[in-house]
């Protein structure tokens, strides 16, 4: 009943967020963010989900209130740590660099966005065909996958 009462609680702050004057709509968003921490890293995404909808209002306070809402339940997710890259050859390298420069990853820094705008290609749908590299070993498929998103970004 704890789990229904909980859903109950989101609605209506959902509907706060939607219809209520500022003070309790910020409120609310605080709150929201208060269910992300006490569901965990599981409901962070239930909640995104819910709120998602929001920041598409018509209503300009709405959408202020959602954002406000997302800064909140994201203050609660734990911070993302990938796995390190498959690593074929045995010799601990999982970025796979003894390549030299053609391997270099690229920084925050680094990264030209009007490059990108300008040389870049559309991204568009597929029909997938690209998915289909059963017979392609993880490095194989990785060096792919990175030339492959170069040349998309036009660097």
């Amino acid at each position: 009943m704890a789990n229904g009462g909980q859903a109950t609680r989101l609605d209506r702050l959902l509907v706060l967020l939607e219809t209520g004057a500022p003070a309790a709509r910020r409120a609310a968003s605080e709150q929201i963010g208060d269910l992300a921490q006490e569901g965990g890293q599981n409901s962070i995404h239930a909640l995104i989900y819910r709120i998602k909808g929001l920041l598409r209002s018509k209503v300009w306070e709405t959408r202020v209130a959602a954002a406000q809402a997302m800064d909140a339940v994201l203050r609660h997710a734990a911070p993302w740590d990938p796995p390190a890259a498959p690593d074929g050859d045995g010799d601990g390298d999982a970025d796979g660099d003894d390549d030299g420069d053609d391997q270099q990853l690229v920084t925050f820094e680094q990264f030209d966005l009007n490059g990108v705008l300008e040389r870049g290609q559309t991204l568009l749908a597929s029909a997938g065909h690209e998915f289909d590299e059963e017979d392609m070993d993880p490095v194989q498929r990785l060096e792919r996958h990175r030339q492959q998103l170069r040349e998309t970004l036009g660097l």
